[in-house]
């Protein structure tokens, strides 16, 4: 009886064992990285107008195209002139 105990055990491990490691690293990282991504919308003629939801160009009038920007590329650095292209309504 405590022979059979042992061996369920046993199974039980080694199939946890083999399962934990067969996750896939790539989807933590994809994660990830989708988590340092933004939607941001924008329009084809006036790149420099940036909006956080869709509408209408306050320049031109077309529609604002979505475009997925890093969070990283909208946190300007001292002297960049991307922070004065983004004062736009909505944002």
């Amino acid at each position: 009886m405590k022979t059979k105990i042992f061996i369920m055990s046993m199974a039980i491990a080694a199939i946890s064992f083999v399962y934990g490691c067969s996750q896939n690293p790539k989807s933590a990282q994809a994660n990830e990285q989708a988590a340092q991504t933004k939607v941001v919308y924008t329009c084809t003629m006036h790149p420099e107008v940036i909006s956080n939801k869709p509408g209408k160009c306050p320049k031109c009038g077309m529609t604002l195209v979505e475009k997925k920007v890093s969070v990283d590329t909208l946190k300007s650095q001292p002297g960049d002139t991307a922070k004065k292209k983004i004062k736009v309504k909505g944002v």
